[in-house]
């Protein structure tokens, strides 16, 4: 027999071929593309050939940027938000320099060095912009040699990021200030407390510019000391990096451990009496914009590094300007002279080097505030990822972390483990109780009260425990904390969910069919009818749609609010205007008329305007339309519309009115009469009801409307939607026509012929109230879909008139949604109305309430 050894030289693979094949060493793997788009398959590689100088135009620098220290004693600071036009000079330098591009993914394992990165790219950017930012990498670093304790884990050297090692972390409750971690977006400025000066501006009354020895003067703002943990948002990240590549960018996601956490004692003022002392903020302003004196990079842009925080967490003295660390003055490297200190929020927002606050509408929209810090769906992969399909990350969830034992280290024991830490949760919310387990999380051990450290509101909680073990070998320590909301800590992060069938069984794959399998049965054999997951899907399947409306088929939705902002009590007594300043709950549906719901909605149509009052007693329905008039007055005619003179007013009424900008750019007529009055004493008045958007009327060309259509068909839909997550909540003011009876008996023409309009000069336009959109619903079919508007649904205080367009209406409308969506659909939570309701019909399909129980079926 010939010996085989050729045939293995033939085939011969890499020693650590299987390691590879089962994915032990992922990171060696690189990244197999089976996409349609071009990505850097190659792994990222930390060693020397990464380390690429700066390559650029060899050309003089632009005489006309001056990139210098800002003001005499402010060494490394750069003013970037007040000059646009250095900002747009200092693109147009960067952009003339090839840097070594980011890898997709971070597949090479991270070096065994300390500094762990070095962030290259970042030093190369300071050196293209030039000038002072030249040397501040290096100023930075010396920074950290000087400040910083020498067992310090260096992730990041530049802009730093760094953590306390483990044996040093837990070692007292309060953090000395060499051991706290710190995490940079920049260099570090070096600023000194004779220069410093800090502006308040933006939409306070009295804006202010002050001084380090103005907020330490103890007769204008009382002094506060508080104890207050910090965490990075980012902390723990390195277990991601072993779960999960993650990104390849290593500037600036540090590989944090579970270090980057650290609580001090923090002294300075409450933000909330500077701005009291600043006369208070004016009209409107709700956030509180911070910024930092060091220089950040995003997208090859130069800025400094800012963020906001709402006012509602200022006001309630949860923001200190502090200068103090642990009652000494703050280190250079943690913001000296001044620095936001945000109780119970991620790190990002307690700004550093602080040097202005500016009271602002609406939240941020600085990259570090609406860029970054974004938690996402865990289905959106990084390129697809949209800021505004993100979270903005505020509190951090609760958490706790072993520090001893460290992983895989071998412990010899007599019975019991001593296990060590820190348990912390965001928010305020404070750990009440840590739980250790020796064997994965099915039995656990309180750590007792005394072995934690002690209770603060805004801070961690250190403890010391000891957990049994009564076994040899492999043992898995687990901790977990509660906090005083009874928050605590997933057993799993990526747990699957659990499916089940209608009927509540479990099944384990929703996605696959039970098959035939067999020595006979070859590929994957047959499905069997057996399998009740799929015959129930298949089964559900066709019946998942209900019919689409007739009209208004395609239409965008939202939540909001109506506010009543004038006073109609003297001849109304309706729920929405009972008090000036109430709000009542708004569901809302814009919608185009005449194209079926798979339509393009920038088509030239009319524009539906529906809305659902949920008032406290039952709903109210306005459905309308962006024309003042309607097409007919005689419901025999109604959706026909044969007659030339019907044809000339549609046709018309659309050409006038054009293709809308925006749903939130469309006029909500009422086109009926409806008497508003006091059903107490039996007095009331004809009115017209007008919804004007706050926004204008503003159109699309016709060129991009058919753009548009073709494009993208559901434009409106998806502009309304991401302006509402945005904040740019959609908003219309309510004007009422106001006729008294009397009148109506000798006017000119048929007050209730919907084919006429009241002249305004005759009856004007009386402002009632505010309709803002400020939710978009978290189901478009539970809330949007199933939704119901008839103009039949009245309240208290409001009551058809003698339109006979509108009474034929309030048959139809309420008819076709019992055939759409069924008998009961008032029932569902989109159509119920806010309180408790007893109406008189019984059974019926998709009963869902308890159909009055035992009662009897009859009138006793």
């Amino acid at each position: 027999m010939q010996p085989d050894i050729p045939y293995r030289q033939t085939h011969q693979q890499a020693p650590d071929e299987w390691k590879l094949e089962q994915g032990l060493e992922p990171a060696r793997l690189g990244i197999r593309n089976q996409s349609s788009i071009q990505i850097n398959t190659e792994p990222h590689r930390l060693n020397p050939s990464d380390q690429e100088e700066l390559k650029g135009p060899d050309i003089p620098e632009d005489p006309d940027l001056d990139v210098q220290d800002e003001r005499p004693g402010w060494k490394g600071y750069v003013e970037w938000e007040d000059y646009p036009e250095k900002k747009a000079k200092a693109h147009q330098r960067f952009s003339r320099f090839t840097f070594p591009p980011p890898p997709e993914f971070q597949l090479e394992p991270l070096p065994a060095t300390n500094p762990v990165l070095e962030g290259k790219r970042w030093k190369l950017w300071h050196k293209a912009i030039g000038g002072v930012l030249d040397q501040v990498p290096q100023i930075s670093w010396e920074t950290v040699l000087k400040e910083k304790h020498p067992e310090m884990l260096h992730l990041l050297e530049f802009p730093y990021n760094g953590e306390a090692p483990k044996s040093l972390l837990t070692k007292d409750y309060i953090m000395p200030n060499e051991l706290h971690f710190v995490r940079n977006h920049g260099g570090i400025p070096d600023i000194e407390a004779s220069a410093y000066d800090i502006r308040l501006d933006g939409l306070v009354n009295d804006p202010k510019t002050l001084t380090l020895a103005d907020l330490q003067d103890e007769s204008l703002f009382p002094r506060v000391s508080k104890l207050v943990t910090i965490q990075c948002s980012g902390t723990r990240r390195f277990e991601q990096i072993v779960e999960y590549p993650g990104e390849g960018d290593e500037m600036i996601n540090a590989p944090w451990a579970e270090g980057a956490i650290g609580t001090a004692k923090w002294t300075g003022v409450s933000l909330k009496k500077v701005i009291k002392y600043c006369g208070g903020l004016k009209d409107g302003a709700k956030h509180l914009e911070l910024y930092g004196a060091d220089t950040y990079f995003k997208g090859g842009q130069c800025m400094n590094y800012v963020v906001s925080v709402p006012w509602s967490k200022v006001k309630a003295n949860e923001v200190i300007l502090a200068w103090e660390m642990n009652d000494k003055p703050l280190p250079k490297i943690h913001g000296f002279p001044l620095r936001a200190v945000v109780f119970g929020y991620i790190g990002a927002r307690s700004c550093k080097w602080l040097y202005r606050i500016k009271a602002i509408e609406k939240p941020s929209l600085a990259p570090v505030q609406s860029r970054e810090y974004l938690y996402f769906q865990q289905q959106t992969g990084k390129h697809n990822q949209l800021p505004t399909m993100g979270i903005q990350i505020q509190e951090m969830p609760v958490s706790s972390a072993i520090m001893s034992p460290w992983n895989k280290e071998v412990v010899v024991h007599d019975g019991e483990i001593e296990v060590k830490g820190w348990a912390y949760s965001g928010g305020g919310r404070w750990p009440e109780r840590v739980e250790i387990s020796s064997d994965g999380g099915y039995v656990w051990y309180a750590v007792p009260i005394e072995n934690l450290s002690p209770k603060h509101k805004f801070a961690w909680r250190t403890f010391t425990g000891k957990v049994p073990c009564d076994h040899e070998g492999w043992t898995e320590l687990v901790v977990r904390c509660w906090d005083n909301s009874l928050n605590t800590q997933p057993m799993e992060s990526d747990e699957a969910p659990v499916y089940t069938l209608a009927e509540g069984k479990p099944v384990e794959d929703p996605t696959s069919s039970v098959v035939l399998r067999g020595p006979k049965v070859r590929g994957r054999g047959l499905a069997l009818l057996a399998d009740t997951q799929l015959i129930e899907t298949l089964a559900h399947f066709p019946r998942e749609r209900i019919p689409e409306r007739v009209v208004h088929a395609k239409a965008a939705g939202a939540w909001g609010y109506f506010e009543c902002t004038h006073d109609i009590t003297d001849w109304c007594s309706a729920a929405p205007f009972r008090r000036i300043g109430k709000q009542t709950q708004v569901l809302a549906s814009l919608s185009t008329v005449a194209g079926e719901k798979g339509s393009s909605d920038t088509l030239r149509d009319i524009r539906g305007f529906a809305l659902k009052m949920k008032t406290e007693e039952g709903n109210w329905d306005f459905v309308r339309n962006d024309l003042p008039i309607f097409f007919i007055r005689d419901p025999a005619k109604t959706f026909t519309i044969t007659t030339k003179k019907a044809l000339t007013v549609s046709c018309s009424g659309s050409d006038l009115g054009g293709v809308p900008q925006s749903l939130k750019n469309v006029n909500g007529f009422g086109n009926h009469t409806f008497k508003f009055g006091k059903p107490e004493d039996g007095s009331f008045k004809y009115v017209k009801i007008h919804f004007k958007p706050d926004a204008g009327i503003k159109n699309l060309s016709q060129e991009d409307a058919v753009r548009l259509a073709g494009e993208e068909p559901d434009y409106h839909v998806k502009d309304m939607y991401n302006s509402i997550e945005r904040g740019g909540h959609p908003a219309w003011t309510m004007y009422l026509q106001v006729m008294d009876p009397k009148e109506a008996e000798t006017y000119k023409w048929n007050i209730f012929d919907i084919t006429k309009i009241w002249p305004h000069k005759d009856y004007p336009l009386i402002p009632v109230g505010k309709l803002v959109l400020n939710k978009n619903p978290e189901n478009h079919f539970h809330d949007i879909e199933q939704a119901a508007f008839s103009p039949s649904t009245l309240i208290p205080g409001i009551a058809p008139s003698a339109d006979i367009m509108l009474h034929a209406r309030m048959f139809s409308y309420s008819d076709a949604a019992g055939y759409r969506v069924g008998p009961n659909y008032q029932q569902l939570p989109c159509n119920r109305p806010l309180d408790a309701y007893s109406p008189y019909q019984r059974d019926g399909p998709m009963r869902l309430d308890g159909n009055y129980g035992s009662d009897p079926d009859y009138d006793l």
